[in-house]
């Protein structure tokens, strides 16, 4: 599993939480984090109450707090 928190360059907009899961498109959270430990545990609180399946998807997934992951198709809100 590839977990990245990062802040786009030269924005001050929070953090981007994505997660990758081995041989799976990447899930992007939707919205930014006000710190790493927020993006840290949204992501613990979504492996725990939906598990690794949550990330195994086959094209790339938006979602929101405390959300299932939406269809890329669905675009971002």
């Amino acid at each position: 599993m590839d977990l990245q928190i990062y802040r786009l360059s030269g924005r001050d907009l929070g953090w981007v939480l994505e997660v990758k899961a081995e041989g799976s498109k990447p899930v992007i959270w939707d919205h930014a984090f006000a710190s790493e430990g927020a993006a840290i545990s949204e992501f613990n609180r979504a492996m725990k109450e939906e598990g690794l399946s949550a990330f195994m998807v086959d094209r790339p997934r938006f979602r929101g707090f405390g959300a299932p992951p939406r269809s890329s198709g669905e675009g971002l809100s």
